[in-house]
């Protein structure tokens, strides 16, 4: 909880709302609901010179030579529908042989929106089920974060727990504003003139229930509210291929019991005179992704692994998963993984245990996607 003007500030009282790429623009955007949010984490490190002069104790120099950056970390429940996975640009409504999860995502930004309710304690989500929670949105707080560039999206299966997701954005801007209407100014920077002049703003009582119309390929309702079904342990199913290490069968039978996945948006952020801000945040491709399996062992084979660097061989990951009810399921699909690591552990009247860390090589046409079935 914060104390701010004399409010105490809870989760309840809350809700976290974005819009579509670009961040950037002089018109009126739509407002989308984040849901099933869990936590959310807002920090800002500032670059800072400083130099000192002979004859002197003090700094002769501490200044501030650019515009801070802004981290946004968000962790939410893993949904079937991938309703934030398609506001995020990682999955995309694609048909046949779909996208690659790094396609599109060099230049993508969005903005956030966390708005607070002015009333303590309330439910501001009570009445979110169709329309936008309330029409005049005077009093409240809006924190906004522009130029979100997605720089990290983590995802966990695993037995007996709730999946979730941790995503990770690079941001420009952090906007503090106390809202007079429903109308506030988009928090994003003209990345190519560096400032946010003539900027656009967004709508909150216009807030999207439903992600019609969020791109052009969404032709059907997708729903978008704060009750979504959600994924069960019983719901995923991992299939692995028959894992080799140089010729040796690492298990001829697994149980698994949980599958991590980690993917990282190494960045390299762009400079240029005439600018405190930065021009873009390019994509270092191939991104290089993580997988970590954990199993329970049925049974081994024979082999030699001395041989690997002779028989080194690739693997695919498909992880299929739905809510409960079956109303909505989707996939994962990794390409081409590597094995890193593996190791076997046996307690005192236990079971055999397997774990493998693996290693995704991912470009814009192939190596990792995820789609609705």
């Amino acid at each position: 909880m914060i104390n701010m003007r004399g409010f105490i500030l809870k989760s309840n009282s809350a809700i976290l709302a974005t819009s579509p790429s670009p961040a950037w623009t002089t018109t009126q955007q739509s407002g989308y609901f984040v849901p099933l949010v869990q936590a959310s984490e807002i920090s800002v490190s500032i670059d800072r010179q400083t130099s000192k002069q002979v004859g002197s104790q003090q700094y002769a120099i501490d200044n501030i030579v650019r515009a801070p950056n802004v981290s946004f970390n968000l962790n939410y429940i893993f949904s079937p529908h991938l309703v934030n996975e398609y506001l995020f640009g990682l999955a995309l409504p694609a048909t046949g042989s779909g996208k690659s999860t790094a396609s599109g995502m060099s230049t993508r930004d969005q903005n956030f929106y966390l708005i607070i309710n002015d009333q303590n304690g309330d439910d501001i989500l009570k009445d979110f089920t169709g329309t936008s929670p309330r029409a005049n949105f005077s009093g409240m707080t809006c924190a906004a974060i522009g130029n979100c560039f997605l720089s990290d999206y983590s995802l966990g299966f695993q037995i007996g727990g709730l999946p979730t997701v941790s995503a990770s954005f690079s941001a420009s801007n952090l906007q503090m504003t106390n809202m007079t209407g429903s109308n506030v100014s988009i928090p994003a920077i003209n990345l190519l003139s560096g400032n946010n002049t003539n900027s656009g703003f967004l709508n909150f009582s216009n807030l999207q229930t439903s992600l019609s119309g969020y791109a052009s390929e969404f032709t059907t309702n997708r729903p978008n509210v704060y009750r979504l079904p959600v994924v069960s342990p019983q719901n995923v199913s991992a299939q692995l291929e028959n894992l080799q290490m140089g010729g040796s069968v690492l298990v001829t039978g697994a149980i698994i019991q949980s599958v991590d996945f980690s993917i990282p948006f190494e960045r390299t952020d762009l400079y240029g005179l005439g600018s405190n801000h930065v021009y873009g945040r390019k994509l270092q491709l191939p991104l290089r992704a993580s997988v970590n399996v954990s199993a329970v062992v049925t049974g081994m084979s024979t082999g030699n692994l001395h041989l690997i660097n002779q028989s080194e061989r690739a693997y695919d990951f498909d992880v299929t998963f739905s809510d409960p009810k079956a109303t909505a399921s989707g996939k994962f699909e990794i390409r081409g993984a590597k094995l890193n690591s593996m190791s076997y552990s046996m307690p005192v009247n236990d079971r055999l245990d397997f774990t493998a860390s693996y290693s995704v090589e991912i470009t814009e046409a192939s190596g990792f996607r995820m789609r609705r079935l």
